[in-house]
């Protein structure tokens, strides 16, 4: 019995000590950060997902689970609102609408990541709550077709099925359009198509981490992808190819970095310093800056890849910027 306790005591020893390292490694690589953040990222490393995107075996599994989860209804997760959430369909296409108090609200629309490869997850949801009850706007949540089974020009035009109705109610300039990571990317490339055909933009867009170059070809990415613990170049341009279907790459609505940015209005862009989104982020920000369009720029300094969703303090901090843009 002695002998088993004292073996016990020596597993749980060299599990703390491996956890303490693994912590004071973290902390030298995100210095000047909040603990919370740093043990955020640990738990995003241990996820998994990027080895699901840079392992080919794990890669083909997670495009399979994507097809089968796709083809069935979408189920709101439990316990996560505080705020009221409603369910709509128009065009096939599933909205939850969030903190629907009727008229004179601002309204938000906002396009969640998953790599166009998965819907919303618990973190969006969980954000979209604070985002709903801290901004007091009305939050549309489109389940837009995702990839495998379909390509972009499927959620662009239940995009612009849902932004038409929702400007024929209120003013273009009262809508705020949000996205993250993919949903960022589609967000961006969305303005530039309503630009396109002459519509109105948003009164706002906010961006977090967006994906902006399909195919992530800026050279300097290379020097970020070691320390972003969410996202491996290798397996989002197997992505990007199944998401263009036919069309050339460098269209707008794919990677809209290479697109007409002169259009915008009022836009903001939140991205972490150690992510691989990073470098494609900051040319975004310069190209608007040299269009004359009003942007602010939030870079996280040390922290990954969409980190305004966590609950984290240089979160809260973004979280004030974004409910007094959306009320603005």
């Amino acid at each position: 019995m002695e002998r088993i306790k004292s073996f016990n005591a020596q597993v749980a020893s060299r599990l703390a000590n491996n956890l303490e390292a693994s912590l004071r490694e973290l902390r030298r690589c995100g210095d000047h950060r909040s603990s919370k953040a740093t043990l955020v990222e640990m738990g995003i490393q241990l996820s998994g997902f990027k080895n699901d995107l840079a392992e080919d075996n794990k890669f083909a599994a997670m495009v399979n689970n994507a097809r089968l989860d796709n083809d069935v209804p979408y189920l709101l997760p439990d316990g996560l609102l505080t705020v009221t959430a409603r369910r709509q369909e128009a065009d096939g296409v599933t909205t939850y609408v969030l903190n629907d108090h009727g008229e004179g609200q601002r309204v938000v629309i906002y396009l969640t990541g998953g790599a166009y490869l998965q819907r919303p997850d618990k973190t969006h949801w969980q954000y979209l709550d604070r985002l709903a009850q801290e901004s007091g706007a009305k939050v549309y949540v489109p389940l837009y077709s995702l990839a495998p089974q379909c390509t972009f020009q499927v959620a662009y035009q239940e995009l612009a099925n849902l932004y038409a109705d929702l400007y024929a109610l209120s003013p273009a300039s009262e809508i705020t359009l949000m996205g993250d990571s993919a949903g960022g990317g589609l967000a961006a490339g969305f303005c530039e198509y309503l630009a396109a055909h002459g519509l109105p933009q948003p009164g706002h867009l906010i961006l977090f981490s967006p994906w902006l170059d399909l195919d992530l070809t800026n050279p300097v990415i290379s020097k970020y992808e070691a320390c972003d613990v969410t996202l491996a170049v290798s397996g989002l341009r197997k992505i990007a190819t199944m998401w263009a279907g036919e069309v050339d790459h460098h269209d707008y609505r794919l990677s809209p970095l290479r697109g007409d940015l002169t259009q915008f209005r009022d836009v903001a862009v939140y991205s972490g310093t150690r992510e691989i989104m990073y470098p494609d982020v900051t040319q975004f920000v310069q190209k608007l800056r040299q269009a004359g369009i009003p942007v602010y720029y939030g870079p996280g300094r040390n922290l990954f890849h969409i980190f305004p969703l966590y609950q984290i303090p240089e979160a809260r901090a973004v979280m004030k910027q974004v409910v007094t843009m959306i009320n603005k």
